[in-house]
């Protein structure tokens, strides 16, 4: 959640609870809109927010209950008017449409990272081909050549696992079985926002060594209410071969539900 959705979220409900306050049970107080807590929706959370605004547009131009003085104006120094809800309204707007651009620009870097890599990969494969003919198997520069590509070898099986939300640690609870591989070099935890999981956009959470205690705690990807992320564990070998595990998909309760 962003800042600005954080702070519409508070001065909504506080423009409901004045409103309820001062006109009860006139239609204006009934009037109030819904909020629902959308952390990462923020589209869905406007319309409550342009009808807060609305109706406070109304309340101004009505007659004012006794003690009230008009035009409404909330916060302790009474110094938060209308107008400011619809500044911040257009701030969360504007973060999030940073926000999105940032991500458009990131998949494009991607994109041109993968095409720089892919040509870098073609050249190497070509170098290391032509270099032991043109130099000898024994040159020093063929002996320190990289392999483009992981040693013969097994894949390892991956390991039973389970996920969840932890509500003591506030944060996704991972746990794994141990693998039984004797080339194990380390677990790996890697993550994809959402319920969905794509090879090609996971990341990296986490490792834990083979002897470390086979648990990991994270809020990667949870930092939201409401939100979901998805996590695999890898099962990483010395010759760098890897196999994961199953996905799992693990959901931050939304405010005041009961945690899974």
């Amino acid at each position: 959640m962003c800042l600005e959705h954080t702070q519409l979220l508070a001065r909504v409900l506080e423009f409901n609870a004045t409103a309820r306050a001062w006109w009860g049970r006139q239609p204006e107080g009934r009037a109030v809109p819904r909020v629902t807590y959308l952390q990462a929706a923020l589209d869905k959370f406007l319309r409550p927010v342009r009808d807060a605004i609305r109706l406070w547009g109304l309340l101004n131009a009505g007659a004012a209950p006794s003690g009230v003085v008009l035009p409404l104006r909330l916060g302790p120094q009474l110094d938060f008017a209308r107008a400011d809800l619809e500044a911040l309204m257009a701030s969360a707007l504007a973060a999030r449409e940073a926000a999105e651009v940032a991500e458009l620009l990131l998949a494009i870097a991607r994109a041109r990272r993968d095409k720089v890599e892919d040509r870098a990969r073609a050249a190497l494969a070509a170098f290391l081909k032509a270099a032991p003919s043109r130099l000898g198997a024994d040159h020093p520069t063929v002996q320190a050549m990289p392999r483009l590509y992981p040693p013969a070898g097994h894949t390892p099986e991956p390991v039973k696992s389970a996920g969840a939300w932890d509500p003591d640690s506030e944060g996704a609870r991972l746990t794994w079985e141990a693998s039984p591989d004797k080339r194990l070099s380390h677990y790996e935890i890697r993550w994809c926002r959402g319920e969905d999981y794509s090879k090609k956009k996971e990341r990296v959470a986490g490792r834990v060594e083979p002897d470390a205690p086979r648990v990991f705690l994270t809020v990667t990807g949870l930092a939201k209410r409401g939100a979901v992320a998805c996590f695999r564990v890898y099962v990483v070998l010395d010759t760098k071969n890897e196999r994961a595990g199953s996905v799992l998909t693990v959901r931050r309760p939304e405010a005041g539900s009961a945690p899974e």
